[in-house]
């Protein structure tokens, strides 16, 4: 599946404050010291309460790259990321809690660790504030979507995000880790769409 070119995010690369979604409250999910579905928290103080976090956007649980990829390779590779000092993984999506509850039940290992949580973004209110909503209507999967991107958060605030729209050549948990390597300071989005 291939999408046109989208523009940059909306999020500048380096710097930000994420006092942009301190006023949105979302769903998140987890087990081990997790939300359970029905709970609220403010995104904006989860992420600031981090000192290096990794918050990855994807368009839908289940999807083929989603759930075939991009998550279980956060998950298998946590020791790594822990390695570098990352204190938690937040793997969001315009989905409701329980289809993002459902999600980690069915990936081998999300819920081993309390450092993987799934935030469930069902009004798209965080994904839109940081700019990252795309229209799915096309391939049937509703008009908001969340484009697929990875961002390295430190002290609650955007130090890179990647986005990428055909591929996880920039928001894999490999260039993740590379550009933890590199002292993460840089930013980059693709081009195209893959779900």
């Amino acid at each position: 599946m291939t999408m046109s070119p989208a523009p940059p995010p909306a999020i500048p690369p380096t710097g930000i404050a994420v006092d942009l979604l301190t006023r949105a409250f979302h769903n998140t999910c987890g087990r081990d010291g997790g939300f359970v579905p029905s709970s609220t928290v403010d995104f904006g103080d989860l992420l600031r309460s981090q000192s290096l976090a990794i918050l990855v956007g994807v368009p839908g649980a289940f999807t083929p790259t989603c759930s075939q990829n991009h998550l279980p390779g956060y998950v298998n590779r946590m020791s790594d990321l822990l390695s570098f000092g990352v204190e938690a993984v937040f793997f969001m999506s315009t989905n409701d809690a329980f289809v993002m509850q459902a999600w980690g039940d069915a990936t081998p290992g999300c819920w081993d660790s309390a450092k993987v949580r799934l935030i469930a973004d069902g009004n798209g209110e965080a994904t839109d504030a940081m700019g990252m909503t795309f229209d799915c209507a096309e391939w049937m999967m509703g008009s908001r979507r969340c484009k697929r991107f990875a961002a390295i958060v430190r002290n609650g605030k955007f130090d890179v995000v990647n986005v990428d729209e055909d591929d996880l050549e920039n928001t894999s948990v490999e260039a993740i880790l590379e550009l933890l390597r590199k002292g993460g300071d840089r930013s980059s989005e693709g081009e195209g769409g893959s779900k």
